[in-house]
């Protein structure tokens, strides 16, 4: 049931971006369509923290948990490395880093706003994360050149 959610959000996001040859926008779609299935679903944002936390709980069960997180952090992984190679650039950070401060951001302001619902505050934060990432980018012709 996670993986099939987290696949659900990750092909609104590659569709959402699809063809953009620019970051920002790139970016900007991707993180905007990940947060619209947040909001359109927030009873399987619940339990998918709720499995995790179960998981975590249960003898013999946290390797459920850690999987789950695997493929939250695969999935973003490959998510960067896809706009990245369609928008020319280079991630000046190594790609498990980036996934993992992407996951912990998203993660972090899901659990935020499943609590108190405030979308304006949660989406200034979806582009002050989109403004972050392209500081973390650099051209892939200028990387060549440099």
């Amino acid at each position: 049931m996670i993986t099939r959610i987290a696949d659900g959000f990750v092909v609104a996001s590659r569709q959402a971006c699809a063809g953009e040859t620019e970051l920002r926008p790139a970016v900007e779609k991707s993180l905007r369509a990940f947060w619209d299935g947040v909001q359109a679903s927030p009873g399987q944002q619940l339990a998918g923290y709720e499995l995790a936390h179960y998981a975590l709980r249960q003898a013999g069960m946290e390797k459920l948990a850690r999987r789950q997180y695997r493929h939250y952090l695969d999935v973003h992984e490959d998510l960067v490395t896809d706009i990245a190679e369609q928008t020319g650039v280079r991630w000046t950070v190594p790609g498990p880093v980036l996934a993992r401060y992407l996951n912990s951001v998203l993660d972090g302001l899901t659990m935020c706003w499943l609590i108190d619902r405030d979308t304006e505050i949660s989406r200034a934060v979806l582009d002050l994360t989109g403004r972050h990432l392209e500081t973390l980018a650099v051209s892939r012709a200028d990387a060549l050149s440099a």
